[in-house]
């Protein structure tokens, strides 16, 4: 987790440049597996500078995807099973198994 923290702050400094990097593929007058080449290298060099990894960065964030939507299951699970859950409720929910 912190070492995701870190990359995340890395690539939110290197976020500018990447945008910049995008502007130019979608101006540049080159054919497109020039501007292909070149913004995938400018990319590349930059993280190299910066000492980022880009797949450990989309690693990461990939990763989570699949752990939330197993919580929110999981939790949607335990609430419809769960009958105990009926008559409790909390704030402005007076009954947790109630659908939306």
């Amino acid at each position: 987790m912190l070492r995701q923290m870190v990359l995340i702050n890395k690539m939110s400094h290197a976020s500018p440049n990447f945008r910049i990097t995008a502007k130019l593929f979608k101006f540049a007058k080159l054919p497109l597996h020039k501007r292909l080449y070149h913004s995938a290298a400018a990319c590349i060099d930059y993280a190299r500078q910066t000492n980022t990894s880009l797949s450990a960065f989309y690693f990461y964030n990939i990763v989570q995807i699949p752990v939330f939507i197993l919580m929110v299951l999981s939790i949607r699970k335990i609430a419809t099973e769960n009958d105990d859950l009926t008559g409790a409720g909390v704030l402005w929910f007076p009954d947790l198994n109630m659908p939306d």
